[in-house]
């Protein structure tokens, strides 16, 4: 771009100046020297012209880079030269109108060849297959640490946890070593880092569900609780859960607890907040309102156990009495706050067998 543009134009100007250097130059020199402003306005052309050359335009691979570079170097130096010592620039020129008109017309006859190149490259050369090549696009930091999210995930799904190894992910993601251990030192920490995005993005849809519910503290209680498992539905929980497996397993007990604080630390206040409501308007009785929040959270949390049972069913009569004892089991959790909370029994909403063979739909079967 910077060639088709420049190269016309020192093309066309130094030949000019050249030519004429003899007859014109002595009289544009001398207006130039007896009036400042002609000074400030050149220099300050010069300069701007320069910088913008310097900024745009970072580039030394080729011949015709190095000279448009060095054009903008020159052109700012020039015309900073003028503003800052105009009397040194103009003892110059008067050297130059008096003694050396021929160095003249050879420092434009060369600033004119210079020209004519880079119209040549701008104009009439074609590009090398190489210069045809997209630019590479430098992408905002969180925005590559999303992406790679986003392409572990997807991997995650389509071979499951265990398959997917730690130089997988960094070939998948297309970023270096380097890179990719700068977001994440570690297989667990990519873990981590997914758990708490998907926690937040979670958590904003069950916050927003309890805002709009306008009935009583326990209409609220069961709209945060309903909006758990639609949210999970939309973000495709059941696949991720099957993926990820084998983080329910004890050996994998770390770091599913930082799976599942990641996300309790975020619902715990909003539930207690609601509990503590409900004892306020007299609908819910207890004297320890962020317990009972823990106490929700951590029988949730139990349930994991269950799930494994699900996937190590040997066969489909197995499986069928995994899911129903994972269904009564999340039946007992929620009558035995019924009970802490002095509710009539099934107050509290929790999955019913339709809604678990949803949520276990995709894990995998072992016969």
């Amino acid at each position: 771009m910077f060639a088709r543009a420049f190269g016309p134009f020192f093309t066309i100007v130094p030949s000019i100046v050249a030519v004429r250097a003899t007859t014109q130059m002595p009289v544009l020199l001398h207006e130039f020297a007896s009036d400042p402003m002609w000074q400030w306005v050149l220099g300050a052309v010069l300069l701007m012209w320069g910088s913008v050359i310097i900024a745009f335009h970072q580039y030394w691979r080729s011949l015709a880079a190095i000279l448009v570079s060095l054009l903008g170097w020159f052109l700012a130096i020039r015309g900073l030269l003028i503003l800052a010592i105009p009397n040194v620039y103009n003892s110059a020129g008067n050297a130059l109108e008096h003694n050396a008109v021929p160095l003249v017309r050879a420092i434009f006859a060369g600033v004119a060849l210079v020209g004519l190149y880079l119209t040549y490259v701008g104009w009439i050369a074609k590009p090398k297959p190489q210069d045809l090549r997209m630019p590479r696009v430098i992408k905002h930091p969180d925005l590559r640490r999303a992406e790679i999210l986003d392409r572990a995930s997807a991997l995650f799904v389509q071979r499951g946890y265990d398959n997917v190894s730690l130089n997988d992910l960094i070939a998948d993601a297309g970023v270096s070593k380097g890179a990719f251990y700068h977001w994440f030192p570690s297989k667990d920490e990519l873990i981590t880092a997914l758990a708490e995005r998907s926690a937040r993005d979670q958590f904003a849809a069950i916050e927003g569900a309890t805002a709009q519910c306008r009935g009583n503290a326990l209409d609220r209680l069961n709209a945060l609780l309903q909006a758990g498992f639609d949210v999970k539905m939309r973000m495709g929980t059941p696949e991720h859960l099957a993926a990820m497996v084998s983080l329910l397993r004890p050996e994998n007990a770390h770091l599913y607890g930082r799976i599942v604080a990641v996300s309790e630390d975020l619902v715990r206040p909003l539930l207690a907040r609601v509990i503590s409501d409900g004892v306020q308007e007299g609908v819910l009785h207890t004297f320890d309102p962020e317990g009972v929040a823990d106490m929700i959270l951590g029988l949730s949390a139990r349930v994991n156990a269950n799930v494994a049972q699900i996937v190590d069913a040997t066969d489909e009569s197995a499986r069928e009495h995994a899911i129903d004892v994972l269904t009564s089991r999340l039946k007992l959790h929620g009558l035995a706050v019924d009970r802490i909370l002095e509710l009539p029994d099934g107050s509290l909403t929790v999955l019913d067998r339709a809604q678990v063979e949803i949520m276990v739909a995709a894990l995998p079967c072992n016969y």
